[in-house]
């Protein structure tokens, strides 16, 4: 009971800001509709994305501008339920201003890479310019990798990035992999020192099962590839929940061919989170670690724990509806069928 009086305001507005999400029914109308334009419409009208999109235009739209768009309404629901959490689980809440400057990071090394850094184009809400030590709109001064290194001097991300600093070329997978680890690492630190022990048990479970299920796919995709082996570690998140993992990891990673590290898996414990039986599973093994978010996000927020896992699931759950509405504008610019539009659709495959 004082769990829930403790959580109260935060529970009644994770459920005001969850009811504001596409559904089911609204995500099968999407479907039907013949083009990308349609579903940006229905947006519009939605109140989910109405206010972000009211100046849109459903014409003629730049896909990278939609996307930033959308992903904003995620970001204004973090600054919404931050301000309804206790000192405790805003700090494990930071965990989402690191993944933003992660994924921000590694948005400006890829428009350097393509030399596009005009092209950045990022307004952070209020609550992430005041809890991210990084300045945003200082990014495109810099045109080349070194300078943009140099420009992260006082942020905790430079050391990681120093080791890439004048090299010639570099292995950008590397580069995203080091700073994956970093967010990762910041996180399960940040649950280890929650005060709530029901809160350590639940979101440690879930992260861990989610880094071993990022790595098996790490493996799998480089086997398909035909990635020379020993390169393979170099590209994993080093991180698993426990001895048994470590080894099946090791296992893959010297199996003779993809097929064979896939039927290790798929001979695991963890056979149960990748439903390769499917028709072509196998072919989209990337998915299934979506799926895993889930379902976590879903069975979380239908049991309203009444405690800052709550604000986790949701989070999750915002990002991939996102994802899935970006996925559909995709599909249907590119004229995917349905068939094929499904077999990308977050949420409809079994995830343990």
């Amino acid at each position: 009971m004082f769990e829930i009086v403790k959580y109260g305001g935060l529970l009644g507005k994770a459920a005001g800001v969850y009811a504001k999400r596409i559904t089911a029914e609204q995500f099968a109308e999407m479907k039907q509709k013949t083009t990308a334009e349609e579903i940006v419409a229905m947006l519009k009208a939605h109140k989910g994305y109405s206010d972000v999109l009211a100046e849109f235009s459903e014409r003629d739209f730049d896909r990278e501008a939609l996307e930033r768009k959308l992903s904003m309404t995620i970001e204004q629901d973090f600054g919404m339920l931050y301000r309804y959490t206790t000192q405790s689980d805003a700090d494990l809440l930071k965990y989402f201003v690191i993944q933003n400057d992660v994924e921000q990071i590694l948005k400006y090394v890829r428009l350097i890479q393509a030399k596009k850094t005009d092209t950045y184009s990022y307004e952070p809400t209020t609550f992430i310019t005041h809890l991210s030590r990084l300045e945003f709109s200082k990014f495109k001064t810099c045109q080349t990798l070194d300078e943009f290194i140099e420009s992260l001097s006082r942020s905790p991300y430079y050391n990681i990035m120093l080791p890439y600093k004048a090299k010639e070329a570099f292995d950008y997978t590397h580069l995203e992999g080091a700073l994956m680890t970093y967010l990762y690492k910041k996180f399960l630190k940040l649950i280890e020192d929650h005060k709530d022990s029901g809160v350590r048990k639940e979101l440690s479970k879930f992260v861990k099962t989610l880094l071993d299920m990022k790595n098996f796919t790490n493996v799998l995709r480089c086997l398909y590839v035909g990635q020379d082996r020993q390169s393979i570690y170099g590209y994993l998140l080093p991180f698993s929940s426990d001895a048994s993992a470590k080894q099946l990891v090791n296992s893959m990673i010297n199996a003779h061919s993809y097929e064979e590290g896939l039927a290790m898996l798929m001979d695991s414990r963890y056979k149960k989170y990748f439903d390769t039986g499917a028709d072509e599973g196998d072919k989209f093994i990337e998915s299934y670690y979506l799926e895993y978010e889930y379902k976590f996000a879903k069975k979380t927020i239908a049991g309203l724990a009444p405690n800052v896992s709550l604000v986790v699931a949701y989070l999750v759950y915002k990002d991939l509806e996102v994802k899935n509405i970006i996925h559909l504008i995709e599909a249907k610019s590119y004229d995917l069928t349905n068939e094929e539009t499904e077999r990308f659709f977050i949420g409809g495959r079994k995830a343990g």
